[in-house]
């Protein structure tokens, strides 16, 4: 008799914990903000304003579907100078849908300081015909293009908005190397551009960009 009263009380607890398991991977299963885009793009090269906007491509996972974006990065970072000192950064890829050339930025900002000033215009200047320390890479018709100036600021929208995160604002000029003694006669100038990053693809607002977005 003993028996058969704890049967009759397990099998009911094995189907909670069976329905319970699978609402759980429902959950996970369920993709958010599908009718928001990852990030919206804008910017204006050769005279022509180009404009993207990611919604994500579709994966199959363990528990279903989930959306890949075109961009990838950790966005605002730090950047350790030595074991004492800590440079805010920003750290973005992105692939662009938005034109037919098919370009493509690499963004890798830093700040002189542990944090961005919010609305704050950082100047960048690089000398001329030189491959490294570039805040920007362009991939523009199959090029790789080096960053020779420009300038970058960066507003947190998520508080006032339920779907922008924040907002990046740049122009830049950069050149493509060759063997000419003028190395920068191949030079493409990106303007009025804006980067919003939406909160699909970072979902909630984190102390570390509080930090390092800061505002006076």
């Amino acid at each position: 008799m003993q028996d058969s009263a704890s049967v009759c009380i397990y099998l009911p607890m094995k189907n909670k914990l069976i329905i319970i398991l699978a609402l759980f991977c429902c959950s996970c299963a369920k993709p958010k903000y599908t009718d928001e885009p990852f990030f919206r793009l804008e910017y204006t090269l050769g005279g022509d304003r180009i404009v993207d906007e990611d919604y994500g491509r579709a994966e199959r996972g363990v528990f279903g579907s989930y959306y890949e974006s075109r961009m990838g990065g950790q966005c605002f970072c730090f950047k350790p100078v030595n074991d004492t000192v800590r440079l805010a950064g920003f750290d973005v890829t992105l692939e662009v849908k938005g034109n037919s050339a098919g370009d493509g930025f690499s963004f890798s900002v830093t700040s002189p300081e542990a944090f961005f000033i919010c609305g704050k215009t950082y100047c960048y200047k690089n000398e001329a015909g030189s491959l490294e320390n570039n805040p920007v890479a362009l991939y523009h018709n199959g090029k790789r293009y080096y960053f020779i100036k420009g300038d970058f600021s960066f507003a947190r929208l998520w508080e006032t908005s339920q779907v922008d995160r924040f907002l990046m604002t740049f122009n830049f000029d950069c050149f493509y190397p060759s063997d000419q003694e003028e190395v920068t006669s191949d030079t493409l100038r990106i303007r009025d551009g804006f980067l919003t990053v939406c909160r699909r693809y970072k979902e909630t607002p984190g102390t570390l960009e509080k930090m390092i977005l800061y505002e006076k």
